[in-house]
């Protein structure tokens, strides 16, 4: 099955626009490593995306554009810039309003990435009141400062939370990824109150990536219908 797509600049940022349904009820906005990675998972979710559109973003810079604060890095020369306010006001005074002004109509948009990008989901749902849900697919929740972060801010209008880790992750050679685990389990507990849903996958950080990111989206969506009441 062909699926319809169209490819859009703003700004010198290009998203793409997956289009499932005519009266789409919610926007699926996913941060994804590559434009190949977008059309995997795209292709994976034609099944039961019908009344929602995703649309799918690849950050020039992933280290820089999706961290919340400057961090060291996981390997020498490679820092975290901590320029993710930067991305975030992008998404929200370009890429939204031109999305359901000019192609959409008004919607709920949820947010979603792996890795990096999904640490900068949670990160940004804490932002702005904006995202009526979110979804962290083994999210870089190890990384520096974030568990006192999320202790002490919570998610504003965001009712919708979906969280996976691989079983393996926890078991990480490098002992600061090897932190994930235990971040995890902390910030579920510290965002009780939203009755996040989580969910164990089979193995490491980088096994399966595109169905993990599918099978969240699934299950994402179908969390905010619950709390939409449809």
């Amino acid at each position: 099955m062909q699926l319809l797509s169209e490819k859009k600049t703003l700004e010198n940022r290009t998203y793409t626009l997956w289009r499932f349904g005519k009266d789409a009820k919610a926007i699926i906005l996913l941060l994804v490593t590559s434009e190949q990675e977008a059309e995997k998972v795209a292709y994976q979710l034609q099944d039961f995306m019908f009344d929602q559109n995703l649309v799918t973003f690849c950050p020039e810079d992933w280290l820089g554009e999706l961290s919340p604060w400057p961090a060291n890095g996981l390997k020498k020369g490679e820092d975290f810039a901590g320029d993710g306010t930067k991305l975030l006001d992008w998404i929200l005074n370009t890429l939204l309003p031109y999305l359901q002004g000019q192609v959409l109509n008004p919607c709920d948009v949820l947010l979603a990435g792996y890795s990096m990008a999904g640490l900068f989901a949670l990160w940004a749902v804490c932002q702005t009141d904006r995202f009526a849900g979110v979804g962290s697919f083994s999210g870089s929740l190890w990384y520096d400062g974030w568990d006192e972060y999320a202790r002490f801010h919570r998610p504003s209008g965001c009712p919708a939370v979906v969280l996976s880790l691989g079983d393996r992750e926890p078991r990480a050679k490098d002992k600061r990824m090897a932190k994930v685990g235990d971040a995890t389990k902390a910030l579920l507990a510290d965002w009780s109150f939203l009755q996040p849903q989580f969910w164990w996958e089979k193995g490491g950080h980088f096994a399966d990536c595109e169905l993990r990111i599918a099978r969240g989206i699934e299950k994402l969506t179908q969390r905010w219908k619950v709390t939409k009441s449809f």
